[in-house]
């Protein structure tokens, strides 16, 4: 072979090697673009001053998020974020057969329990699986119980009133809830192993409502945000980043929960400064009627018990607003979604149990209310101090009542809405966007 000829076959081949690595460099590339588009996720953030940025997440860490929004780099810190929303593909959770909740007010829907050596299995509705602590969990509410909103109503109601004295079964019998103590094992698919009086017996699930944990009264660290799962979990996150695509969460029960990102529905970081009274379940919840009777009273008191986040038309709660001139037919209307319509005579009572320093709302007359002459007093107590006394007339009020109230130490707060007029046409109002600040 001539020199040049070796010169060519070097040249051909040092050419070969060159368009295989220039292919090799497009596809990695390529490869490497498809993987973060696979991993990219898109938000919907809105701010805590009221704007809304949509754009890719970048990072999630600390106290901040960062995400690109029209090609450009935001940094927020979490105090300056309301919410946010991932957008999902349309996926149908398979529906749960259990809700277990956790110590510091986590709740998860469920396909599968399971409980050995201290530790419990959680197969969720949104398609993963935790594990947890075993000392973490509060109460297991069995299906098909929590898919039947009178016997949700029953459990949530007996959770509120029930101290328990150590772990305890809950069974259905005559229409009321029955508790038997004593101490929770282990669960599988046999059912829940349970200790009574030094008996050990195994108990199927199908003969259960449900279980509640004996837990000691702890103090738990705040929580940053609200996780939101599809399938309807949510968790009381003390600490959450974004890693290698997946959501990891540090809870208030000192539980380590990662969660790929593609079932988070959405982060509520105003849940950690603040909730909707709405979102907690009142220990009291009662009317009395005007003139005393016994007759039809108890049909009468489910028809005017106070409603949460809907009037008792099972419309949207709203306020009506009039100018300054007072000109009724320039009033307008706004709606809201969270809040309680409250019938004259009703009650509503919470524990705060001293985690909350503020109150805030907004309250009125019912719209459909309007053409009628409604006259009531609105009372609010802060551990048996009334804090508000207030009249409102229907044909007077212009404006909603703006109601701020400080609940710091508060360990119980009670909503009235008194007679005032001897009357009560159109009494009926709607407490609206209430928040308790922590």
């Amino acid at each position: 072979m001539s020199p040049y000829d070796k010169h060519l076959n070097v040249r051909n081949h040092l050419l070969a090697f060159a368009t295989k690595l220039v292919l090799l460099l497009v596809f990695a590339v390529g490869t490497a673009t498809e993987a973060a588009q696979e991993t990219s996720l898109t938000i919907s953030v809105k701010t805590s001053d009221g704007q809304t940025l949509s754009g890719e997440l970048v990072a999630l860490q600390g106290n901040l998020l960062e995400m690109t929004s029209n090609r450009t780099n935001q940094t927020l810190a979490f105090e300056q974020i309301e919410r946010i929303d991932l957008a999902q593909t349309d996926s149908k959770a398979p529906s749960a057969s259990l809700q277990c909740r956790l110590a510091d007010g986590s709740r998860f829907n469920a396909t599968k329990l399971s409980i050995s050596a201290g530790r419990a299995t959680l197969n969720l509705s949104s398609n993963a699986s935790i594990t947890l602590a075993q000392s973490s969990l509060k109460s297991v509410l069995l299906f098909d119980t929590a898919n039947d909103a009178n016997k949700l109503k029953q459990w949530n109601e007996f959770l509120t009133d029930f101290a328990a004295a150590s772990d305890s079964i809950i069974a259905q019998k005559n229409d009321a809830l029955q508790a038997i103590e004593g101490i929770v094992g282990d669960v599988g698919e046999e059912g829940f192993d349970f200790e009574m009086g030094g008996r050990q017996v195994t108990v199927k699930a199908e003969k259960l409502t449900g279980v509640i944990f004996y837990r000691a009264e702890r103090d738990f660290p705040d929580f940053v945000c609200e996780v939101q799962l599809i399938g309807g979990s949510t968790i009381a996150a003390a600490q959450i980043e974004l890693s290698n695509g997946n959501v990891n969460i540090a809870t208030g029960t000192g539980d380590q929960i990662s969660l790929p990102s593609e079932i988070i529905a959405s982060l509520n970081l105003s849940a950690g400064r603040s909730i909707y009274l709405s979102d907690l379940l009142p220990t009291t919840n009662d009317w009395k009627p005007l003139v005393a009777s016994q007759a039809n009273l108890d049909n009468l008191a489910k028809l005017n018990l106070s409603v949460a986040n809907e009037n008792f038309s099972g419309q949207p709660l709203s306020l009506r607003t009039l100018p300054t001139d007072g000109l009724s037919f320039l009033a307008k209307t706004q709606t809201y979604e969270r809040g309680f319509a409250i019938q004259a005579g009703g009650r509503l009572a919470f524990n705060l149990n001293g985690q909350f320093k503020r109150l805030t709302a907004l309250a009125g007359f019912d719209p459909e209310m309007e053409a009628l002459p409604g006259n009531v007093q609105i009372e609010i107590q802060v551990d048996n101090r009334t804090v508000v006394s207030k009249v409102l007339e229907n044909r007077r009020l212009v404006q909603p009542l703006p109601i701020d109230v400080d609940l710091v130490g508060a360990k119980r707060l009670i909503i009235r809405v008194n007679y005032h007029d001897g009357r009560s046409v159109g009494d009926r109002i709607h407490l609206v966007d209430a928040r308790l600040s922590r």
